[in-house]
């Protein structure tokens, strides 16, 4: 009886060993079976009708954007729930929504809204502003109040005594950059729609915040965080989604400001920035995950909002060189993505600072801003 019951439990360790394992080949033959053909886009428009196929069936069923880098046990980091982060998927969503609006007439509220106006899913973390920033429209002040409402409390609430907002309650001393793609532009149409002029100012202060420590330094990139009570910069200045982040912070901000000195300032960084950023441009046309380092991996979502930069850049200063930029980073995305439509080589979720992803894959969010980065081109164009 016990060699039979030894036998049952081998056998059964068995399988379950042989169903990770073999789970872990399917999730890696699928990865190397999107990238056959991939780049092969030479018309713009196909390209991006591609991209918006792609982007509305992900709108429906959102694909997990991974926490973890593991290309083993996938199966085992599921089931004990450290495959995904929540969190992350919010401006995952944000990004998506963002992009799809430039080519849908959709109400896209009606995935995060439910008819009794409460947001299906509670935002919990300041992430969530970016979100409320893509489903804010001009009828605004009239229909979401009460749901903007709640998530600029959630702001103040983690904000607590501090001039300026952590990324997260407990972290009173530091500011991290992604914060300020998180907040800000939410801040600016939150502060404008519904008559609240301290959110505008704490959008200013913000970004003058981040802006005094970058300034401190020779090159004037925003570091991944900064120590407030220390006055240190923290992690690499050059990591290339958090310089995407203060893209999306500073431009966003800009085109829903009216004429002012705020809007002067952004608007005076935006072209020093796309000046100095236009610099570490690859020959391919995109920006590495290290932008300062010449053959750091090409990514997709620092490629895409850096794009963006050099769109306002030009809007701004009239320059065509930054709209030549703003192709040559488009057609690398179009270099960099999949025969299906999906943006490849995005760089996986950040651990830390200075801990970042060695996984590339795609990215819902960065699928987004090329579909705005395409509209924007498209416009600065006619």
């Amino acid at each position: 009886m016990t060699l039979n019951l030894l036998l049952w439990i081998l056998a059964v360790v068995g399988v379950f060993a042989i169903a990770v394992r073999g789970y872990d080949f399917a999730i890696g033959l699928n990865r190397w079976q999107r990238r056959i053909h991939i780049g092969r886009w030479s018309d713009m428009a196909v390209w991006r009708s591609a991209l918006a196929v792609c982007g509305s069936r992900w709108i429906k069923r959102m694909p997990v954007v991974p926490k973890l880098d593991n290309d083993r046990l996938i199966l085992l980091d599921k089931v004990r729930g450290q495959y995904s982060n929540p969190t992350i998927q919010s401006w995952q969503y944000a990004g998506l929504v963002m992009g799809l609006k430039t080519i849908r007439n959709d109400d896209f509220r009606i995935h995060f809204i439910d008819d009794a106006g409460n947001w299906r899913n509670t935002p919990i973390n300041i992430d969530f502003a970016l979100l409320a920033y893509s489903l804010m429209s001009e009828d605004c002040p009239r229909s979401l109040g009460v749901e903007m409402k709640q998530v600029y409390d959630l702001i103040l609430s983690v904000k607590g005594d501090n001039d300026t907002v952590p990324y997260r309650r407990g972290m009173n001393a530091i500011r991290f950059v992604d914060t300020i793609g998180f907040i800000c532009p939410f801040l600016v149409r939150y502060g404008l729609d519904y008559d609240v002029p301290e959110a505008l100012n704490l959008a200013k202060v913000q970004i003058e915040e981040y802006d005094k420590m970058v300034f401190s330094e020779n090159v004037h990139f925003p570091p991944h965080a900064i120590d407030c009570e220390r006055n240190l910069p923290l992690g690499v200045c050059d990591w290339g989604r958090g310089v995407g982040w203060y893209v999306l912070g500073v431009t966003e901000s800009y085109r829903c400001l009216p004429e002012g000195d705020f809007k002067e300032y952004l608007g005076d960084r935006i072209v020093k920035f796309a000046d100095e950023l236009r610099q570490f441009q690859k020959s391919s046309g995109g920006w590495g995950s290290s932008v300062f380092i010449a053959d750091s991996p090409t990514e997709g979502s620092v490629t895409s909002l850096a794009g963006l930069l050099m769109v306002e850049a030009y809007s701004i200063s009239g320059d065509k060189d930054y709209l030549f930029s703003a192709e040559r980073a488009i057609r690398q995305l179009m270099a960099i993505t999949q025969r299906n439509g999906a943006i490849d080589m995005c760089q996986g979720d950040t651990k830390g600072i200075g801990n970042y992803s060695t996984r590339y894959g795609y990215m819902p969010f960065a699928q987004g801003m090329a579909l705005l980065l395409v509209k924007r081109f498209e416009d600065a164009n006619s």
